[in-house]
């Protein structure tokens, strides 16, 4: 595993589905190497074995998750 602690408090494996929401810029470049297979999108296009979401009220949840 890497030795990034954001990584390893998300427990990114090898193969997993990543979506990353409205993240800041550079947060995804801050990860460094993934594991092997690791796709990440920042859009919902598929099933996710994990949603990181940047989001600023409930709203921003509410209207996301209906989409």
């Amino acid at each position: 595993m890497s030795d990034n602690p954001t990584l390893k408090k998300l427990k990114i494996k090898p193969d997993q589905k990543i979506a990353v929401i409205n993240q800041p810029a550079g947060y995804l470049d801050a990860w460094g190497i993934l594991p092997d297979g690791v796709l990440v999108d920042s859009e919902m296009v598929r099933r996710y074995d994990l949603i990181h979401a940047f989001l600023h009220t409930s709203k921003n949840f509410e209207c996301r998750s209906k989409t």
